[in-house]
């Protein structure tokens, strides 16, 4: 309308725009015209697990554009972006977001591309974390014991290796790191803070652990990167050692009717099992839940018999001693008992009746043989007699000879 009415003011306001304008954009020019700084992609979660929120920053300056890429497709549809777009976030990502970005930046003087970053986004098992590749590893053997050797098998690999890096644990923080392994370079192995002497990488990915000792069990992570984008993923180790001999034992003398509990002593079993020679176990035995005893709540007669118990796990199996299982009834005890309280009657009657024959039948009995003795030699006692008689007799008359008990040998004389 002011134009029209007046066309030397138009000319003017013209000539006054024109000159605005090219000074706003000799500014914007100049403050265009520096040269982008380095580009890095960055990550403020240094580990990132499924239904995370995470945030990609594309750090650099004098850019007036910034542009996010992926690699292998296009950017997750749930993602969004900041105002000038040197944000791309994630509200809460999945597997599928798992893969490699970049970004780009320019102004009217320069244009850079970071750094390839290679998103991984890790799902957590019941027990250990499983990362999300392609690639896996198998243990060789499955069930390694203790002063074995075992190899963690890397297997599913696309393409040539450039780089092998073995950790101790799920994650892949530089303490956790044993060895890295550049199949390339003069001397390919260059070992971690967790590197070990029984340890050693091998040329397809695979870890080699020697003499194998109990505390190597643990979960190991490998990363292995080809032309593709770093696969990351880890396994369980666990190591066994033998089994001891089983025994089978029980702390009680066994009647009828008692509780009675038999355990199976031994060490590093995964799993035992009690057997009995002549048949099954009783209907009313109670197993414990680890299976190391068996109790018979009120043992019966019919429980007697072999028992023995089987210690295994997946590197050995081992068979216990055959224990006897002996039930005494009652009855028997008391019978038992009734014969033992009469054998020592018996024996204390002997021992008396003994003791009263030395003391009073011995002497006794010898008495006896003495008067007998004397009965028999009547001589002596007639002779004395006589004697006392003939010295009597010869006092009173000289020429008395009297009787007397006379020896042969008196005989021989008269015949004199």
């Amino acid at each position: 309308m002011y134009q029209l009415e007046v066309p030397s003011w138009k000319l003017t306001v013209s000539v006054l725009y024109k000159s605005m304008c090219i000074s706003a954009c000799e500014q914007v020019f100049s403050l265009f015209t520096e040269s982008i700084t380095d580009i890095v992609v960055k990550s403020h979660t240094s580990e990132i697990k499924e239904n995370d929120t995470v945030t990609l920053t594309c750090e650099t300056k004098n850019a007036n554009r910034i542009v996010w890429v992926r690699v292998s497709g296009s950017l997750p549809s749930d993602r969004y972006q900041s105002n000038a777009r040197r944000t791309i976030t994630f509200p809460s990502i999945k597997r599928s977001a798992a893969g490699d970005y970049y970004c780009e930046a320019e102004n009217l003087a320069s244009k850079k591309r970071s750094n390839i970053y290679t998103l991984t986004v890790n799902l957590f098992l019941s027990v250990w974390m499983e990362r999300v590749s392609a690639i896996s590893i198998q243990l060789i053997p499955p069930y390694p014991a203790v002063g074995q050797s075992v190899t963690l098998s890397v297997t599913g690999i696309n393409g040539n290796i450039r780089q092998i890096m073995w950790y101790k644990g799920s994650n892949t923080d530089a303490s956790n790191n044993i060895l890295i392994y550049i199949p390339s370079a003069n001397q390919p192995q260059i070992n971690g803070l967790q590197y070990f002497s029984r340890a050693s990488a091998l040329p397809n990915a695979s870890l080699l652990i020697s003499d194998l000792e109990f505390t190597d069990g643990d979960n190991y992570t490998v990363t292995v990167q080809t032309l593709q984008p770093a696969q990351q993923t880890s396994v369980k180790l666990t190591v066994y050692e033998f089994v001891t001999d089983p025994v089978v034992k029980s702390n009680i003398s066994i009647k009828e009717n008692d509780p009675v509990t038999l355990t199976c002593e031994t060490e590093n079993a995964a799993r035992i099992v009690w057997g009995r020679v002549s048949g099954i176990l009783p209907s009313d035995t109670i197993v414990s839940k680890d299976n190391t005893t068996i109790t018979f709540p009120s043992i019966k007669r019919s429980a007697a018999g072999d028992y023995y118990c089987e210690a295994e796990n997946p590197v050995s199996k081992k068979k216990s001693n055959i224990y006897t299982l002996t039930v005494n009834s009652c009855s028997t005890a008391a019978m038992a008992g009734i014969i033992c309280g009469t054998i020592l009657i018996i024996v204390l009657i002997i021992s008396v009746t003994f003791l009263l024959y030395k003391r009073y039948i011995i002497p006794l009995k010898e008495n006896k043989q003495g008067c007998a003795k004397c009965a028999q030699d009547t001589s002596r006692v007639y002779d004395n007699i006589l004697n006392s008689a003939e010295d009597q007799t010869s006092k009173e008359d000289p020429s008395y000879m009297g009787l007397q008990f006379r020896h042969q040998d008196g005989y021989g004389e008269l015949k004199r």
